[in-house]
């Protein structure tokens, strides 16, 4: 709960050193917000086991007006349930691991000139009867780079220099990547996470965005690397945050040195064998990758009085990777071929119209992660992520800005086999209408989207995270969710899935206009209220300047 104005931000949990929980905070109002977020932690059972250092980190901003404070509680509920996790027997932290011994948070910030995101893990951290490992990663785009799906080439940063000022760079494209004593073991393409007040405010209450409660993390199985992680030695892992950097936007190839700034951290999962003396040794590690297949095009327009008005620029990248090795344990003396693979693809078509004051984004992500063991495939998620938004600024004089916006997004996967974290199906299994169901699936669908239109009017005199008088904002938003179950037949695309869990929200100008929820295909007659549970109509009072931002300045700077 928080009172008073906060702007909204990225807030971690940790236990120790290690993250577990990436979260935001609700649009804020004057009378205070409160809400709630339930999430399934089964599969850091191994930490739970043990006495830890809970660690809750909300950094913000303060000035004037922006003088909030904030109670949180954490409850934690134990239980057995008819559909476990399969969880891992350790977890191992890559982070700063600033919590243990200074109460700190853990997180790297990319870039940064006093740390690389590195973890040095010392000889015999890693368990040598290890027969699975996975590495999950948790990158977000914070500052200059919360917005990273709009940025554009380096070398447009100064298109609109003379009425707009400096641009954002390094292209509309991030790729998350983690190497492994120096070879890279995989990639995270980042779902562009819109927080509470980004965009236009009115989007966001009482519904927030897509995981800005809940940002997924990604996950890179390392299995095919235990023979050499099993050694007993000393191994490191880095993290590190590229973009594009162009030539003169005909070309383009990967660059490290993105905006300020990303917050990122990760941690391995390791399962292990029965064998407590075994060793895990493998064959010659195979890595096939080579970089990624990049293409881009940018135009730059101009008025009839020679002005930049019009920037159009585009990116098509595509990348795989595949690594092999034979990995040898107690149970398969004589090993078994285990194999990561990633196909990725993500295209843009940005343009910057009416000297910069309108921008159209049109961002989609998909790819395919795959891990076999043997003649089993435990793990595959496909994945895709489209993003269109438009924004419009004007000036309807005497210093007011308005801001019209257009969103329309959507997140779908469908995951067959067991990755690190919970599949979502365990609390299906303590239903009686579907626990019988959920024993014949190997597999899940989610499906999400959200969008409507929105309008902020920024009369003058607002600043600090307040807004001046006359000031107004409203608009409409549409959320849908549907999750759902698929046999092994299912997630070869010979059945159709069953629906687990749906729910649609329509809210207008702040409040709940429609709520529909429906379980095991049934309705609800009373859904459960929307997260953000204060909000109820908005405070033009109170916007949060902070996630406002267009052409690389803030939307209080617009009205001159």
């Amino acid at each position: 709960m928080k009172r008073n104005p906060l702007l909204t931000c990225c807030k971690c949990r940790y236990l120790g050193d290690t993250e577990v929980f990436r979260t935001s905070t609700a649009e804020p109002k004057k009378s205070g917000i409160v809400w709630t977020y339930m999430k399934d932690m089964s599969h850091l059972m191994s930490l739970w086991k043990t006495a830890q250092k809970v660690i809750f980190d909300l950094p913000n901003q303060t000035n004037v007006n922006i003088t909030g404070t904030y109670m949180t509680s954490l409850t934690v509920t134990f239980f057995s349930a008819s559909e476990s996790v399969d969880a891992a027997n350790f977890i191992l932290p890559l982070s700063a691991k600033r919590g243990i011994n200074g109460s700190l948070p853990s997180t790297f910030t990319i870039p940064s000139t006093t740390q690389n995101a590195t973890t040095q893990l010392s000889a015999g951290s890693i368990p040598r009867n290890a027969k699975r490992a996975i590495v999950s990663i948790a990158a977000t785009g914070q500052g200059d780079e919360e917005f990273w799906w709009q940025n554009v080439m380096s070398s447009a940063v100064s298109t609109y220099n003379a009425s707009g000022g400096v641009l954002f760079g390094n292209s509309s494209f991030r790729e998350v990547q983690l190497w492994l004593d120096g070879q890279m073991a995989g990639v995270v393409w980042p779902f562009p996470v819109i927080f509470t007040g980004g965009v236009v405010p009115a989007f966001w209450s009482p519904m927030v965005g897509m995981q800005a409660f809940d940002m997924n993390e990604g996950e890179i199985d390392v299995t095919p690397w235990l023979g050499s992680l099993c050694d007993g030695k000393a191994h490191t892992f880095d993290m590190k945050v590229v973009g594009l950097i162009d030539n003169a936007g005909k070309t383009a190839v990967l660059n490290q040195g993105v905006g300020s700034n990303w917050v990122v951290s990760g941690k391995i999962f390791i399962w292990t064998d029965s064998n407590t003396t075994a060793t895990t040794t493998s064959d010659i590690i195979k890595i096939s990758s080579s970089d990624p297949e990049i293409s881009i095009s940018q135009t730059i327009q101009q008025n009839a009085t020679g002005g930049n008005d019009t920037l159009v620029y585009t990116t098509s990248v595509r990348r795989s990777l595949t690594i092999t090795s034979n990995i040898k344990t107690s149970q398969y003396p004589n090993g078994r071929v285990a194999v990561w693979t990633q196909s990725l693809s993500q295209t843009t078509n940005n343009a910057l119209t009416s000297q910069g004051n309108i921008q159209t984004n049109t961002h989609t992500t998909s790819g395919k992660d795959s891990f076999l063991l043997g003649a089993e495939t435990p793990y595959t998620k496909t994945y895709s992520y489209p993003l269109f938004v438009n924004t419009t600024v004007t000036n309807p004089g005497n210093g007011t800005v308005r801001i019209d916006a257009t969103i329309d997004r959507s997140y779908h996967n469908e995951i067959s086999g067991q990755g690190a974290s919970p599949s979502g199906l365990q609390p299906f299994a303590n239903l009686a209408t579907s626990s019988r169901l959920v024993e014949t699936l190997a597999g899940t669908t989610l499906s999400q989207s959200q969008s409507g239109n929105a309008t902020l009017i920024f009369a003058p005199g607002s600043s600090g995270g307040v807004a001046g008088n006359g000031s107004s904002l409203f608009g409409s938003l549409v959320g849908s969710a549907r999750f759902g179950g698929r046999s092994s037949q299912g997630v070869l695309g010979m059945e159709k899935d069953e629906e687990l869990w749906y729910r649609m929200v329509r809210a207008v100008n702040g409040s709940l206009k429609e709520d529909v929820q429906r379980v095991n295909g049934k309705g609800v007659g009373e859904a459960l209220r929307v997260v953000n549970a204060s909000s109820s109509g908005f405070d033009s009072g109170l916007v949060d300047l902070g996630s406002l931002r267009f052409l690389g300045r803030n939307i209080k700077d617009l009205g001159g």
